[in-house]
């Protein structure tokens, strides 16, 4: 268990504060966050990299505009994926000149909206974009910063829908169409390289599975730098963020891309789950059990709230916040949504009872952030433990919210 959670007097503590309290005043589903947790995370990465380079926390992984401000304050950049979380991290008041615009599928007014706030660099994806970019620079008179992103053509071993660097998937230029790239590059008169980028999915668990991405994108940027002043290798993020792996695993893979990167380069890393996943926990009612061989227990929250459990098979570990007992008497644990697949736990083992309050852990990342109105359910709230206060920094949506922006004829 994390050492900012701690069982006393039949209730869980979070950084000082019972999750019993914060239930009481601000109900469930609710997505709390440890402000400690995420900016102990974040400063691990800092630490790691010196002066070196620059951490872009991942908006997609959470990009409510309270812990964005929180990461901003800490001097740290962000990488975006879209107009909408380009605008959020610019609101919060994000120096454009640490912010990577990431994407394959990048609008017109998206392009133009980096451009005209001279971000650090736009990751190019594919040679459609490459043009399409060339020709609104030269429109709309902008010289921006462009990064290549690069398919290294590896495979990681993880879950296919979370794995980004292999030669199939959508994602970067493939290594046979560089050449083309820097033709187009050379003959504009705006486009300025600046870099490489490249990103090979979640959940790596060690060094070496970076090794054949980081070989081919340091070859690839020995080459290029023949002709261009480049400045920034980009690794991006997917680090994982299981203690299981020890508290070192950032710091032993930032030392090793140091070393191994060329001494020219800034370094620039995007992560998003390990540094707010663990920050995260999703309070849920227990509203029914069915008595059954394996009892089923249904809460009010459900994959509408938190899919990923749904979506990529992930396993989140659950307790009562009142009772840190166990049973043999194994339970399924299910969402009101009307799907099968809308389980939170195959497995459990924790001693419940109808009206108990439940802690889904580390849920952080990709939590609120790929919430839907499915079945028109309600989102949740979301509170940000800060100084053993918490704080409101999402409102829980209302019946009028859900439909104020559909119109009837």
């Amino acid at each position: 268990m994390d050492q900012n959670l701690i069982y006393k007097n039949n209730s869980l503590f979070l950084d000082g504060l019972s999750f019993k309290e914060i239930y009481e005043e601000f109900g469930s589903p609710c997505y709390i966050y440890s402000e400690k947790t995420i900016l102990n995370n974040l400063r691990r990465y800092q630490d790691s990299l010196k002066d070196r380079g620059l951490i872009c926390f991942s908006v997609k992984a959470n990009s409510n505009t309270n812990i964005l401000k929180l990461i901003s304050d800490q001097s740290a950049g962000f990488d975006v994926v879209s107009g909408g979380e380009l605008a959020k991290v610019l609101y919060v008041g994000a120096q454009p000149n640490k912010i990577i615009f990431s994407g394959v599928g990048k609008s017109n007014e998206e392009l133009v909206m980096a451009m005209q706030n001279e971000i650090k660099s736009i990751n190019i994806e594919s040679i459609s974009e490459l043009n399409r970019i060339n020709l609104l620079s030269k429109n709309g008179k902008f010289k921006p910063n462009i990064s290549l992103r690069i398919n290294p053509e590896v495979s990681l071993d993880t879950h296919p829908y979370l794995e980004t660097g292999s030669k199939e998937n959508k994602f970067g230029i493939s290594l046979d169409e560089v050449e083309e790239c820097v033709k187009i590059i050379k003959n504009s008169s705006t486009l300025n390289l600046v870099g490489l980028a490249f990103h090979i999915g979640s959940g790596i668990e060690s060094f070496e599975q970076l090794v054949p991405a980081l070989d081919v994108t340091k070859e690839v940027y020995k080459d290029l730098s023949k002709f261009f002043d480049l400045k920034i290798i980009d690794i991006g993020g997917g680090l994982s963020h299981k203690k299981s792996l020890g508290e070192d695993l950032i710091e032993l893979v930032i030392s090793q891309v140091l070393k191994q990167a060329p001494n020219n380069a800034e370094i620039v890393v995007e992560p998003g789950k390990s540094i707010i996943a663990e920050a995260g926990f999703l309070l849920t009612r227990v509203q029914y059990i069915k008595k059954r061989n394996k009892n089923i227990v249904v809460v009010d929250a459900a994959m509408n709230d938190m899919m990923r459990v749904a979506l990529y098979g992930a396993k989140h570990e659950i307790k009562n916040i009142s009772n840190n007992e166990k049973t043999s008497n194994a339970s399924i644990i299910v969402g009101p949504i009307c799907e099968s697949s809308d389980v939170f736990d195959e497995d459990s083992f924790i001693k419940v009872n109808e009206g108990d309050i439940l802690a889904i852990f580390d849920v952080g990342a990709y939590g609120f952030s790929m919430s839907s109105n499915y079945n028109s359910r309600l989102k949740p709230s979301e509170v940000l433990v800060s100084d053993g206060q918490a704080k409101l920094i999402r409102n829980r949506e209302s019946i009028e919210m859900l439909i104020n922006n559909e119109n009837i004829f």
